[in-house]
């Protein structure tokens, strides 16, 4: 069935670590995610409400013009000094004065940074900074920079980083706060300084800064300092933990190890010009709440139809609760139930049963997932109308249910049970067409040709949602002059049973896929389209572009496919763009993933690859014309895309890697062909219409090459899925390991400093060449007691610890020549692929997992033959306390087996392909474990011939899954020791 577009909600969330600071100014606000870009209507039309309260702390708004930081905050009098200026509301045209007198050289990095060279002044002194705009607007900050005599200002100073004020819970640590501090002969170039010292420290009275409460403060990064590039400046951080509630001031101090003792302090606008209360940080630290839930919503798929005594389709709702459900992964401390009664009235006493977290759904802002989406499937024994409701509440400690309707439940628009969701039980004899579509669109052919496959989607509850061809259904392909009433063709075309195909949710295959083709002998424009019976023909449901609901009314005789039958020229590509910006590679070396998109009716808004398309990147010197590049790649087809409207698929994607044989700066673009290569449409990054003239030779995309020096090999040694054995638990460290191997290095001692090592923590799926930015990175220290190493490597290790719950992926890096050119490292050491990463999940701390004690798989190699029609079989035992004892099913135990490419990582999305494990029976030799076996896929669906990885995971329901390998000595999942599925022919 089709998507259906959902209202997503959510708040301003000034929490920290999964805790609500009292006081703390809120938002909530319910949204509808409209993704087509067209007109939804008023809040009115919608049926929905919206409050939002301007509680935005004015500190924290980038359209606000101000200053927040000037780095660095002193200079010569000569002028000529680099300055950053942070803050907010920056345009092109701004001016940037200093004691009155405009500076040169201003350039805008974003809304919040800007550029510029301070001007000369007459005489040393401290002056104000100012930003002004075209339209008058201006901001200041007092005594923001300060003009010395001479060109070195000072061999020692330090400056804290625009954070002010910082928002706290009693009781946990704050975001880590930063310093930087520049001392000659130290701080220059990379790495840290030798010899100095960095504290942070606070208290209540800013006038007493030096008897603040003070802790370490470790090395973090390089900073540019007075020139660009030039990491002169050192930056240091450390979070702190205050037990009482209140404003307090924080500040910076350094000393080194010549002078011990004697520090220097460092206030927003720095050192340079001593402390000054106004400038010292602030925090504001604020007790803990009880998080509450204060909205949640069924999601819009009323009316829902079943049939009697079979699960539904899964029914969804989302749920938020401040401090709980933001961020990635599932909200602690919240259960839910979906319920049906016959009385709407009554719905406290429907039939409830327990819902499965699923996913996370955007609220108020795009990618804040700040709402949990869970979902249920209902069985009902008697056929009749039913109303349907969600409740959800919290559980520490338990707080009451919490209901929800179609239309939302928050305090702005509390629950309706006339609201409530619909749900039509059939019983099998009465089953229904309720959703069917054809597929294809648009397509063109010459007289006398016969089109392209031509598909359509149909959906009977208890039918189609079976796996195979659902009984009873039959399926026509009619066709005819456009101009007419689609219900006057005559042209009918027989289509063939394709496949099971996905409804609302991926891989529910609630859908049967349906195949013809139509061939037309005369020139003219034709129109297409499905019809479905169950009645042998005696009525049909007509189906159109757009998807109908199987009555009259829901089809549209004017959104029926569309087919050109012309002797004039075939498909033209119309729209194609060279997407990836910028690249990076090292020489003689694939850069990273460059891609580019081709649109042509009847070529590419197909599923698969345009038949007819040829893909070529091109590339050559950045400083000479596109037109004079020879280097050509040929481009493979990747996936299909999205064009102007959702799901249609117009667009395909191709991809390609360049290898440059030396350094420096090239440039790149897609072209494609519909003839094999004799005319080609070049592409530029803006997007080109086919058009030689629509093609830009100014927008190509950017290849920086360097020269590499990179380790012989590396990998990350542990862990590879971080939950397991040990929970993950915020705010407790985790420590990761990986090993590097350089020859003439790491096998002579340990500790070489040419070696250096990263460990990148981001979300699931991002990649690091093309959004390096979504990592954090971390500096890894070399573990002086390594166990099992190889005399010709080094482990390094880090202590990894966040307080945001949510499913992480990570990986090594290293480099051999102290952080010139670094080489990234999955788990197996081979070239580095995003499938064979690391994963972590952190869970709260506050509720702390129930992870499933003990499990592994029986068989350690598994060979299945194609004609051999008995399926492989593979067995796991597993042992949870209270839960596998007695001899009968556990309720709440969940158990998956799959089957991945060798070497990958099966904790990661989208990875292995999962099938649920079916229950044996307990196990003979020891009754208190449970054996769970079958095939790793669906039957009958066996994976091509080759060799794959084999996993099983296993979990109590809504608990993260435990990954099972054939170790039976630990419960940590490590891939060389996941059981192999060989399918030969």
């Amino acid at each position: 069935m089709r998507e259906i577009k959902r209202v997503r909600h959510g708040a301003l969330v000034c929490a920290t670590f999964g805790l609500l600071l009292a006081g703390c100014p809120s938002e909530e606000n319910n949204t509808m995610n409209n993704t087509s870009g067209t007109d939804m209507g008023s809040e009115e039309d919608m049926g929905g409400s919206n409050t939002s309260p301007n509680n935005t702390n004015p500190n924290t708004n980038p359209m606000e013009l101000r200053v927040s930081a000037v780095m660095p905050g002193l200079g010569s009098v000569l002028g000529g000094t680099p300055v950053t200026i942070d803050g907010g509301g920056f345009k092109p045209g701004i001016k940037v004065l200093f004691g009155g007198v405009e500076a040169t050289g201003v350039d805008v990095r974003s809304s919040s940074q800007l550029l510029a060279t301070t001007p000369a002044a007459e005489a040393p002194g401290i002056v104000d900074v100012v930003v002004e705009l075209p339209d008058g607007s201006s901001a200041s900050k007092a005594g923001a920079f300060t003009y010395t005599e001479g060109g070195d200002e000072t061999d020692f100073f330090c400056q804290l980083q625009a954070q002010s004020p910082v928002q706290a819970v009693v009781g946990a640590p704050t975001a880590t706060l930063y310093a930087i501090v520049y001392a000659r002969g130290r701080t220059e170039g990379q790495g840290a300084g030798m010899g100095i010292t960095g504290e942070i420290g606070y208290g209540t009275s800013a006038a007493d800064y030096e008897n603040f409460a003070f802790s370490p403060m470790l090395y973090n990064v390089d900073k540019d300092g007075l020139t660009p590039g030039d990491m002169s400046n050192d930056e240091y951080g450390a979070p702190l933990q205050i037990d009482s509630a209140g404003n307090y001031r924080y500040v910076a101090r350094f000393q080194t190890s010549d002078a011990p003792g004697d520090w220097i302090y460092c206030d927003l606008d720095g050192s340079q010009n001593g402390i000054q209360p106004p400038q010292l940080g602030e925090l504001l630290v604020g007790e803990a709440q009880t998080p509450e839930i204060t909205f949640c919503r069924l999601q819009a798929q009323s009316p829902v139809t079943s049939v009697s005594g079979m699960p539904s389709l899964p029914v969804y709702a989302l749920v938020f609760a401040e401090g709980l459900t933001q961020g990635a992964g599932q909200g602690s401390l919240i259960e839910g139930e979906l319920g049906y009664g016959a009385d709407a009235s009554d719905y406290e006493n429907f039939n409830y049963v327990s819902m499965a977290y699923n996913g996370d759904q955007d609220g108020l802002n795009p990618g804040d997932l700040a709402n949990d989406e869970y979902n249920a499937a209902l069985t009902v024994s008697t056929a009749g109308s039913y109303r349907y409701a969600a409740r959800f509440r919290t559980t520490q400690p338990q707080g009451d249910w919490f209901y929800c309707d179609l239309d939302g439940n928050s305090p702005d628009d509390p629950f309706e049970s006339e609201e409530l969701g619909v749900l039509e039980v059939e019983d099998p004899g009465m089953a229904a067409i309720s959703f069917c579509q054809t597929e294809l669109m648009a397509a063109q052919i010459e007289p006398g040709q016969t089109t392209m496959e031509i598909t359509g989607t149909v959906y009977v509850a208890g039918v189609t949602n079976m796996a195979g061809q659902g009984g009873g259904v039959d399926a026509e392909l009619v066709w005819g002059p456009r101009d007419m009433d689609p219900s006057t063709w005559t042209e009918v075309v027989t289509p063939t049973y394709k496949e099971d195909a996905d409804g609302l949710n991926p891989g529910d295959l609630a859908n049967d896929r349906y195949a013809g083709q139509i061939t037309v002998a005369d020139e003219g424009d034709y129109g297409f389209a499905y019809r479905f019976t169950l009645d042998g023909g005696v009525s049909y449901s007509w189906c159109d572009v757009d998807g109908s609901d199987g009555t009259e009314a829901g089809f549209q005789s004017d959104r029926v496919g569309a087919l050109t039958v012309s002797t004039a020229p075939g498909p033209q590509i119309t729209f194609c763009q060279t997407e990836t910006l910028s690249t990076q590679a090292l020489v003689n070396m694939p850069s990273g993933e460059i891609t580019g998109l081709v649109y042509a009716l009847g070529e590419t808004d197909m599923m698969g690859a345009g038949a007819n398309v040829t893909a070529e990147l091109v590339w050559g010197p950045k400083n000479e014309s596109p037109a004079n590049w020879s280097n050509t790649v040929t481009a493979t087809y990747k996936e299909d895309v999205d064009g102007l409207n959702p799901n249609d698929i117009a667009n395909d994607r191709f991809a390609a890697t360049i290898t440059p044989q030396m350094a420096g700066d090239f440039g790149y673009y897609f072209r494609f062909s519909l003839d094999g290569g004799a005319n080609w449409v070049g592409c530029d990054t803006d997007g080109s219409d086919g058009q030689m003239a629509s093609f830009d030779p100014g927008n190509t995309g950017t290849l920086t090459a360097q020269s590499s020096n990179l380790p012989d090999s590396c990998r990350l040694q542990f862990p590879a899925v971080a939950h397991n054995a040990n929970a993950a638990l915020t705010n407790q460290a985790l420590t990761f390991y990986g090993r590097v191997i350089e020859a003439g290095v790491t096998d002579m001692g340990d500790g070489d400093p040419s070696i250096a090592a990263e460990l990148w923590v981001g979300p699931p799926g991002a990649d690091p060449d093309a959004d390096p930015a979504s990592f954090d990175k971390f500096t890894g220290v070399l573990n002086t007691s390594p166990t099992g190493l190889a005399a010709n490597e080094d482990e390094f290790q880090y202590d990894f610890m966040t307080s945001t719950p949510g499913t992480y992926q990570y990986f090594w890096r290293f480099s051999v020549d102290s952080g010139q050119t670094w080489s990234s490292c999955d788990m197996d050491g081979g070239s580095f692929e995003l499938s064979k990463v690391g994963v972590v999940e952190v869970v709260d701390v506050a509720s702390p997992p129930g992870l499933v004690d003990y499990c592994r798989v029986w068989q350690s190699n598994v060979t299945k033959s194609l004609a051999d029609p008995n399926e492989p079989i593979f067995t796991v035992e597993i042992y949870e306390d209270m839960v596998t004892p007695p001899a009968m099913q556990a309720t709440n135990l969940e158990v998956e087996v799959g089957y991945g490419p060798q070497g990958t990582n099966p904790g990661l999305p989208n990875v292995f392909t999962w099938v649920a494990l079916p229950y044996k029976a307990p196990l003979p030799s020891n009754m208190s474990n449970d054996e769970y076996e079958g095939a790793p896929y669906a039957a009958g669906t066996p994976p091509a011939v080759g060799l794959y990885d084999v996993a099983v995971r296993t979990r109590l329901t809504g608990q993260p899954w435990v990954y099972c390998d054939n170790d039976n000595s630990n419960m940590n999942y490590l891939p060389e020791q996941a059981s192999t599925l060989e399918i030969t022919n």
